[in-house]
């Protein structure tokens, strides 16, 4: 007989959100080059938290002026700007 369930509701049971955000700051790391993971990046993430992939993803590259960087490899991956193969 199942007597409890438990869902992990993202910081319930992982403290994830930590971890998203210094992805984030390490993706802008690797992209530009830089020498440690960008932590304006993972302020950029703390506006935002909570909110979907997409939008994270999209709200962190506005705010820090990614579109550039990321050029290319849109290209290289054949995807497009809104997300679509």
């Amino acid at each position: 007989m199942i007597r409890a369930i438990v869902f992990d509701l993202d910081g319930t049971l992982v403290q994830s959100e930590k971890l998203k955000a210094l992805s984030y700051a390490m993706a802008v790391q690797r992209l530009r080059g830089l020498p440690e993971p960008d932590a304006r990046a993972i302020e950029a993430y703390r506006e935002i938290v909570g909110a979907a992939r997409d939008v994270a993803s999209r709200d962190i590259v506005e705010s820090l002026g990614l579109e550039e960087d990321l050029r290319p490899l849109l290209a290289q991956h054949d995807a497009s700007e809104d997300g679509r193969c």
